[in-house]
């Protein structure tokens, strides 16, 4: 906490501004790979690795009593729903309205909202599978 503001968090800012600044990104990407026919392989290699990142971020939340085979699953939700659908999604808008740029701009700042929201349903959910033992009878949710 900052101890002149108490009510800044970092980790909320950043909660925030990731998934934001990775889906500006990822739109200015299919902006600019708008009339290709074949894939970027550098936007396919920066999904991966926010994706890759996105699942290290989900795996530290592990709790010792959950089984493998569910912080497996765990992670690889949150890759996928966290990391990669985003991402997708955001760059394929970004291709999709590349000749109107103020549509696209005006559909990103609309989409903003909902995007953080349904990041926050989808860490809620990835946390209770990763960080939430079977039988816990007090878990953090």
């Amino acid at each position: 906490m900052d101890p002149i503001n108490p009510f800044f968090d970092p980790t909320w800012v950043a909660l925030f501004l990731g998934p934001t600044l990775a889906a500006l990104g990822a739109c200015i990407g299919g902006v600019r790979r708008a009339e290709a026919f074949r894939p970027d392989w550098k936007a396919v290699l920066g999904g991966l690795a926010f994706s890759l990142a996105v699942a290290g971020l989900v795996f530290t939340w592990r709790d010792a009593e959950v089984e493998g085979r569910t912080v497996f699953i765990g992670v690889l939700i949150g890759a996928l729903v966290l990391g990669a659908f985003p991402a997708w999604v955001y760059f394929e808008l970004g291709r999709a309205l590349a000749e109107r740029r103020l549509v696209l701009a005006v559909l990103f700042v609309a989409s903003v909202a909902p995007l953080l929201f349904y990041c926050l349903l989808m860490l809620i959910f990835v946390y209770g599978l990763v960080g939430c033992p079977p039988d816990a009878y007090e878990c953090p949710l």
